[in-house]
Order: C-alpha cells, then structure tokens, then sequence
C-alpha cells in the first residue's frame, strides 16, 4: 500500500465532497439569513464562502495527518500480522500503540519547546478564529430572534402560525448554520486546551 497515493485519494475524496456538497448547503444557508442590498450581500457570501474554504483546507490538513497515522500504523500492524505463523496477542497491539502515543506526546512537547514562537502565533491564529466564530454566531442568533420574532412570546395569532410553519424550513437553516459556528467554537477551544 503506498500511503502517498492514499493519502491523496483521501484528500480528492474529502475535496470533492466539500466543494460539490458541504459548502454549497452552508452559503446557501447562509444567505438565507442575509439582509442588504444585492452587492452587500454578494461581498458578505464571498467573504463567508472564503472563510469556509480556508477553514476547510486547515481541517482538511489536519484530517491528512490523522488519516497517515491512521494508515501508518494499519501498516505497522499487517506487517507484524504477516511476518509470523501467530498472530499478535491484543495486549502486543495496544502496547505498540500505547508506545506510539507516548512517543507523539513527546514529540509534540518537544515542537512547543523548542518552538515557543509559533505556538503563541498559533494560538493568536486560534483566538481570532475564535473571535469571528463568536460575533458569526451572536449575529446568526441575534438576527433569527430578530427576524421570526421569538421575542414575542407564544404565537396565538392562526395567520403568525401558518407564516412560522412557511419559514420553519429558513429557520432549521440558520439554525444548522449557528451549530456550525459552535462546533467550530468547540474545535478552537480543543484545540487551544492542547496548547496551553
């Protein structure tokens, strides 16, 4: 198994699917909560759909090298599996890969020590990002509650029921789209736990 190959397959793979599927439904979603003039709302969708793309391609990085360990060590373990009659014991397996970790662990100790500058860079990076999430987010809510009056209370009034059940399908929209942002919210704060 060559893992470059793999590898690029699986970044083809995951490119595709956004491109052509994942980003399309969130600008989509996202323009449904938009207000503006028409060249208002096409410089926020580009900036929006540019933010996704960057995101995705940092995910993207991230995801390739969990995929190589992943890869790696499935190598590891046929090579250990076909070099002998017996089979490994499980306990062998997850010694190995207890090793493994142990050694990962070091190795990223090592990166924040030796490179203090670009962890702080890092999470500077991290920081916005999760600044942008945040104001994203409040802004996604904050224009929902506006823009279905929640605020109103209990709707009692048939014809503001009936145009809620219209714009339910709008609201699960921006709904999904505020989850994204708290899921990258989640990300971020992983990430920058890591970090510390």
């Amino acid at each position: 198994m060559n893992i470059n190959n793999e590898l690029e397959k699986f970044r083809q793979r995951k490119a595709q699917e956004f491109f052509t599927q994942e980003l399309p439904n969130r600008l989509k979603g996202f323009k449904a909560a938009l207000e503006g003039t028409p060249e208002e709302i096409k410089k926020k969708l580009d900036d929006q759909e540019e933010i996704y793309v960057l995101d995705f391609w940092d995910k993207l990085d991230e995801l390739t090298e969990q995929e190589k360990k992943t890869l790696e060590l499935a190598g590891k373990t046929a090579d250990v599996l076909c070099e002998g009659e017996e089979k490994p014991l499980a306990s062998e397996i997850i010694a190995d890969q207890q090793e493994e970790i142990e050694n990962l662990k070091a190795e990223v100790q090592k990166f924040k020590t030796e490179n203090p500058d670009k962890i702080d860079r890092h999470k500077e990076d991290l920081f916005i990002r999760f600044q942008d999430c945040m104001e994203k987010l409040q802004y996604m809510l904050n224009s929902t509650i506006e823009n279905y009056d929640f605020e109103q209370g209990a709707i009692t009034d048939r014809d503001e029921a009936i145009m809620f059940g219209y714009n339910r399908r709008n609201i699960c929209t921006e709904i999904e789209i505020a989850r994204d942002y708290i899921v990258d919210i989640e990300e971020i704060r992983k990430e920058l736990e890591s970090l510390a």
